[in-house]
């Protein structure tokens, strides 16, 4: 009696485990999804670990690891980045010509987004534009164009795992017995249906089954660091035009101040830029530790002046006045910018390397740039420690990186932040 009631104990949470094991799916999902997942297996090209699909995704995912800005491409709609350094704060959107379809080829970005650009002689700004705190307020409009100039290596033994997680293994032996294709028992098919499992299949669309397959392909090749090493290209072009005037006061005699003497001048800085870029894992030592990143060479012409420039700056004056006692009492002081004030035209380069070494978490960045014309022609530079922040899935969620500038031979401390949120596609 012992033995067949432990034979009866063991027959059911035998049963019991494989009931709640398998997971039911509507035949109307598998319907749907079961020919892209067929597609995906039966694609020639997918002896080389990655098909065209999938690449395509990875490519245009990659650079969500480093500082969100305008001139790196994302597969998010909005990015808004935080710059302590030079006093900004930038809010845009992004359209990717893609139409939801994220395994297409990326070639081109559009970017329109607002930019608020504060005073330097303060640690930050206020969104209120006044004379002590002048503000201003511009359209950053951009174009992306990503070029064929890509590739991919994957590391060793990719062509085994990957094979395996697509679920070529169950095609074959469907085919030996001659049975039907399951996609409920495929890996790659069943991590595909978990996510969709609670979509509306009515309004479940081809490009959305796509999206999602490339993002598990995608998921797992990172996950196992199967990517050995790889590059991308891209090109932006683009404008800063501003909606309002800064307005400076100043006076030209920098010793006395009289009121009746000051001045005003209304400055548009308005901006136009154009940068060539290239993303590359090029050394991939261990899991652990790489060097990959991004180099940004940008030309721009904009407006300026020597305000800006650090060659007219403020001085404090201060009015006195005698009390009974034979004593000098200040009544009024006052900061303003003193001496001859110039607008030009000034023409830039400048380059920029951002790279990530440990675990797509920390890495050290750098910029130069070299400001060319009559009167203005200095040399800046930036040293950085960027950080990604990621939630408990390991996916990025924000960018943060802590700066040191040198800015017309002054020194800056300052951070970047950068977070990018919302989808393409939902």
């Amino acid at each position: 009696m012992r033995v067949i009631s432990k034979l009866f104990f063991v027959a059911f949470l035998f049963i019991m485990t494989t009931a709640f094991s398998q997971q039911t799916y509507s035949p109307e999902l598998i319907r749907k999804v079961e020919p892209e997942i067929k597609k995906y297996i039966e694609n020639k090209k997918d002896n080389k670990v990655y098909n065209t699909k999938t690449l395509n995704y990875y490519f245009s995912n990659i650079l969500n690891n480093y500082i969100v800005s305008p001139e790196t491409p994302s597969n998010k709609e909005f990015t808004a980045i935080l710059k302590t350094d030079d006093k900004t704060f930038d809010f845009g959107y992004t359209k990717d010509f893609r139409k939801g379809d994220l395994t297409k080829y990326m070639r081109l970005l559009g970017y329109m987004g607002f930019k608020a650009i504060g005073t330097t002689e303060n640690s930050f700004f206020s969104l209120t534009d006044t004379k002590e705190n002048p503000i201003n307020f511009g359209l950053d409009l951009r174009f992306t164009i990503v070029l064929g100039f890509r590739s991919f290596k994957p590391r060793k033994g990719s062509g085994e795992k990957v094979p395996d997680f697509r679920g070529d293994t169950i095609k074959q032996q469907a085919e030996i017995n001659e049975e039907k294709f399951d996609i409920t028992k495929s890996e790659l098919g069943k991590k595909v249906l978990k996510t969709l499992d609670d979509e509306d299949v009515e309004d479940l669309s081809k490009e959305k089954i796509n999206n999602t397959i490339a993002k598990e392909m995608n998921d797992f090749i990172k996950k196992e660091k199967l990517d050995k090493w790889s590059y991308l290209v891209w090109l932006n072009f683009g404008f800063f035009q501003p909606l309002n005037n800064v307005d400076y006061t100043y006076i030209t005699d920098q010793n006395v101040y009289v009121q009746e003497n000051e001045l005003e001048e209304d400055f548009n800085n308005k901006k136009y830029f154009g940068s060539a870029n290239i993303y590359a894992k090029v050394l991939d030592i261990n899991e652990s530790l790489g060097i990959k990143g991004t180099l940004t060479n940008t030309l721009s012409y904009f407006r300026n002046n020597n305000i800006l420039t650090g060659v007219v700056k403020k001085k404090t004056f201060t009015n006195l006045v005698e009390n009974s006692e034979n004593q000098f009492l200040p009544i009024e002081t006052k900061e303003i910018f003193t001496g001859d004030y110039r607008e030009f035209w000034t023409t830039q380069i400048k380059t920029e390397i951002v790279t990530i070494l440990y675990k797509d978490v920390i890495g050290v960045s750098g910029a130069m740039e070299w400001n060319f014309g009559s009167d203005y022609d200095k040399t800046n530079w930036k040293l950085g420690i960027p950080f990604n922040i990621k939630d408990k899935d390991g996916k990025n969620t924000i960018n943060f990186e802590l700066q040191w500038r040198e800015i017309n031979a002054n020194h800056f401390v300052g951070i970047r932040i950068g977070k990018a949120f919302g989808a393409f596609v939902n």
